[in-house]
């Protein structure tokens, strides 16, 4: 059989054809698979297209200090993003506070939290830093770190519950910090967490008796917190359907008689008489 000029160069052009495809194909695979490699940013998490940091995957707050640190983050149920930390003016740890950020799900900051989402708690005349933050079911935040004189570690344990809109929670301690002491000359909390049973447990150091030679000492420490229900006042429809109070009286003469009323929960500003009249006979 002959093959003419015209069908090698019609058989070459397809040739070409299909290795061009077969490149093109090349390269959209490994695209692909680039993508999902695990490690990789997530190019939709923050805003993307920072000139020096690069496109997505990576978010940056500023407190308005100039040195803000993030130590902890927790994931709430809604998968929002519960960031803890502290905030301080230059190197000397002026007006050092707790520093609390909250992301939605995609790295913008949650502007339902606090200040455009983030929140400050001040501890007048104290170095104050957040550690470790826990989520509660009830979406409470608590917060768990340390509150301390300037360069020393004459601290205390420190333990901040926020309201799920970044407000200290006033039900919680005292005014919604909780601060304990231990024995040694100073403690600080670098970690919490939450029980089943809603108790909060905070751990850290108890320096009883530090030094920077190796004469120093320290201990662990731990505190439990009880977490206290407030009971919650029915509604006038539940009062007026649920009784919670049976009474009755029995009253034994020639004859014998007996009374039982039940007695509901009152709506709120409302009174209730109820009266009860006995015969009295002469025998």
């Amino acid at each position: 059989m002959q093959i003419t000029n015209a069908k090698l160069c019609r058989l070459a052009t397809h040739c070409r054809a299909l290795g061009a495809t077969a490149i093109i194909l090349t390269f959209f695979l490994s695209g692909q698979m680039a993508q999902a490699v695990d490690g990789d940013l997530d190019p939709t998490f923050g805003t993307g297209g920072h000139p020096t940091f690069g496109a997505g995957g990576k978010v940056m707050t500023d407190f308005d200090h100039s040195t803000d640190v993030a130590n902890a983050v927790a994931v709430q149920a809604d998968g929002k993003l519960v960031v803890v930390g502290t905030t301080y003016i230059n190197n000397d740890y002026t007006d050092e506070d707790f520093a609390v950020a909250r992301y939605n799900a995609n790295g913008t900051l949650d502007t339902t939290f606090g200040a455009g989402g983030k929140v400050r708690t001040d501890f007048p005349g104290l170095a104050a830093v957040a550690s470790s933050v826990v989520i509660q079911p009830d979406g409470k935040i608590v917060v768990a770190g340390g509150a301390f004189p300037l360069f020393t570690f004459l601290g205390d344990f420190k333990l901040v519950r926020y309201n799920p809109d970044g407000s200290l929670d006033s039900s919680f301690g005292n005014g919604g910090i909780v601060t304990t002491s231990f024995p040694g000359q100073g403690s600080y909390a670098f970690a919490v967490a939450l029980q089943p049973d809603g108790k909060i447990i905070a751990a850290g150091t108890d320096f009883v008796d530090f030094s920077f030679d190796d004469s120093s000492n320290t201990d662990f420490a731990l505190e439990r917190i009880i977490r206290m229900e407030r009971p919650t006042r029915p509604s006038a429809a539940t009062a007026r359907s649920q009784p919670i109070l049976t009474a009755s009286m029995t009253t034994s003469f020639p004859f014998s008689c007996s009374r039982t009323a039940s007695l509901w929960p009152l709506a709120p500003r409302k009174i209730r008489r109820i009266s009860m009249t006995l015969p009295r006979h002469v025998i």
